[in-house]
């Protein structure tokens, strides 16, 4: 099951700032690959660094868990490198920081609830550079911490708290969307759904929410004034995730599944949320991201998997990663 749908199904999963031994290190090794390859052809004019994940079941003499990685293919010399991996944990949210050197990671992982049903669940965020090596930590304890993104001034946002706090029945004032370490936009709830990407003046952020958050959707979240706007409402049915903003702004980038979706389908729509254009469909297509010239929109596919890319104004899409991914970022 792919991370997003795992997310949506249980409302959780987890992660720890520790690396692990290479699959297999005393025993049968992987049951389930994560080998990545082909790399390329790439198109021509392709910059920056595609981050992304891969998870892998794992048995070895004495134990079973998964095990995931986090990956990083800079397309100036393209060759994959490993530079995250953790065990038993899941990562659910990649983001670069402006300057391509360093890459945000959240993690989760799933604990038992407390005796009175508190929540145990433990969120990281922080940010690595390209050996891996812990260069900034942003949250870490029980959650939720989900979904981070960067915006292009550097500012870390994010979704954080739970709605009630079941020692006290009361709602908890700090759930919403947190900004530079304080939550900026209170949400009435918290849900899986909750993703977002900053516009490129990092004047305003869209996210996506449920009913439960107000409005439904696609919505647009301004920065001075905190006000907000439903740009795309969903259909009867439908769940709309993972909006990604071109680096003109002047797009964005969804994925959309259930309702009378054929699959989980990519879609663009302008700034506003009008001109909508399909992009895919009858597969299982997640986490657009664009490339920096904003010529193309990349995503994971579940069918002959891999990382893919398609003209952002429509066309076929080409592989140019092969192998079983998860979660994408592309650096500025």
């Amino acid at each position: 099951m792919t991370s997003w749908l795992r997310r949506f199904a249980r409302l959780g999963t987890v992660v720890l700032l520790a690396a692990m031994p290479a699959c297999g290190g005393d025993g049968t090794g992987p049951d389930s690959s994560d080998t990545i390859g082909p790399i390329g052809p790439f198109p021509t004019g392709l910059t920056g660094k595609v981050a992304f994940t891969t998870i892998a079941v794992v048995t070895t003499s004495s134990q079973a868990y998964t095990e995931t990685r986090v990956h990083v293919i800079d397309t100036s010399h393209p060759s994959d490198n490993v530079i995250y991996t953790v065990k038993d944990v899941f990562v659910e949210g990649l983001a670069w920081a402006p300057d391509g050197a360093h890459l945000l990671i959240q993690t989760f992982e799933f604990k038992d609830p407390g005796p009175n049903g508190e929540n145990r669940d433990i969120c990281q965020i922080f940010s690595v550079n390209m050996a891996g090596a812990l260069d900034r930590s942003i949250f870490g304890g029980p959650g939720p911490a989900i979904h981070p993104g960067y915006s292009s001034h550097g500012v870390v946002a994010y979704f954080g708290g739970w709605n009630i706090d079941v020692t006290t029945g009361n709602t908890n004032p700090a759930s919403g969307i947190v900004i530079d370490g304080r939550t900026r936009y209170s949400l009435p709830s918290w849900d899986a759904n909750s993703y977002l990407s900053w516009e490129p003046n990092d004047q305003a952020l869209v996210y996506t929410s449920d009913a439960f958050n107000g409005p439904p959707g696609l919505v647009r979240l301004s920065i001075a004034d905190s006000s907000v706007t439903q740009l795309v409402a969903p259909d009867s049915g439908e769940v709309i995730l993972q909006p990604a903003v071109s680096p003109d702004g002047s797009r964005i980038a969804i994925m959309r599944f259930a309702g009378n979706r054929n699959g989980e389908e990519i879609w663009t729509v302008s700034s506003t949320g009008a001109e909508a254009n399909q992009l895919t469909t009858g597969d299982v297509d997640a986490s657009p991201a664009w490339t920096p010239d904003g010529k193309y929109i990349a995503f994971a596919r579940n069918s002959r998997p891999g990382i893919y890319v398609i003209p952002s104004g429509g066309g076929t899409p080409t592989r140019i990663v092969g192998g079983s991914t998860q979660l994408i970022a592309w650096s500025r």
